[in-house]
């Protein structure tokens, strides 16, 4: 039968332009076993293999970037949320699962979903999954050992050049240190705002522009003047005049 043998190396021209060659030998047999002929093959390869080098640097930094940066990049399945195509290593930090993990299993996302935000975000997910648009959404995760971690979740939902989907490629960004301040100031305004419609006094904020508009006014003021806290809210500062005792007014 024909024996083949085949190299690639770099040659060069007369001009000293370097070439990387493919170059193949092929032993053509004849009769009785003999060698008949040998078929040699000469390919310049030079802009081919350029072009797989810089691919390669390109996704060698790619990858880079994407593995080193704090935030979560991945890429799923479309109509399927529990099928991760890719996941980044540092999912790791985030949740206590190593990317190997992730992939191994394919209904992690959904296990890990806080029973409190489960509905709203499939919901959200198979709405974009029919109408294409981008997800974008903030909901619990449950971590390895428990706890709720907070997630930013943002995926465009790639297509290919006649507009076929390819994949969803989202991040996820750690944004419990934010949700955890907004709660601490959700309760502080709260029980600032219980203290403040305890007291036996009329507490309010008014404009520094002259205006006399009040920005808020505590509930007293119904008991205290007989006027609700819209209506006084919606006073300028001459309606706000007119209600002072014609002696003090001046």
């Amino acid at each position: 039968g024909q024996t083949t043998f085949e190299w690639e190396g770099t040659n060069q021209t007369l001009s000293g332009e370097t070439l990387v060659v493919n170059m193949i030998w092929s032993a053509v047999p004849g009769h009785e076993q003999s060698l008949d002929r040998v078929i040699v093959s000469l390919l310049d390869v030079t802009e081919r293999r350029r072009t797989e080098k810089q691919l390669q640097e390109s996704e060698s930094r790619f990858r880079d970037l994407v593995e080193k940066t704090s935030a979560v990049i991945y890429n799923d399945a479309v109509n399927d949320c529990s099928s991760a195509i890719y996941m980044s290593p540092s999912i790791e930090n985030l949740l206590g699962y190593t990317a190997e993990e992730w992939l191994a299993d394919p209904a992690i996302w959904i296990h890990l979903l806080h029973p409190e935000d489960r509905e709203r975000v499939l919901e959200q997910h198979l709405r974009t999954n029919k109408t294409g648009e981008p997800f974008k959404c903030e909901y619990r995760l449950l971590h390895r050992n428990g706890s709720a971690v907070w997630v930013r979740d943002d995926a465009t939902l790639l297509r290919d050049a006649v507009g076929k989907y390819l994949h969803w490629q989202g991040v996820l960004l750690d944004i419990t240190d934010r949700k955890q301040a907004e709660e601490a100031q959700r309760v502080a305004e709260a029980n600032y705002r219980t203290m403040v419609e305890q007291i036996p006094a009329i507490t309010y904020v008014d404009t520094a522009d002259g205006s006399g508009l009040s920005t808020f006014v505590s509930p007293q003021i119904e008991s205290m003047l007989g006027i609700c806290q819209e209506e006084l809210m919606r006073m300028d500062a001459k309606q706000w005049g007119d209600m002072i005792y014609p002696e003090d007014r001046t």
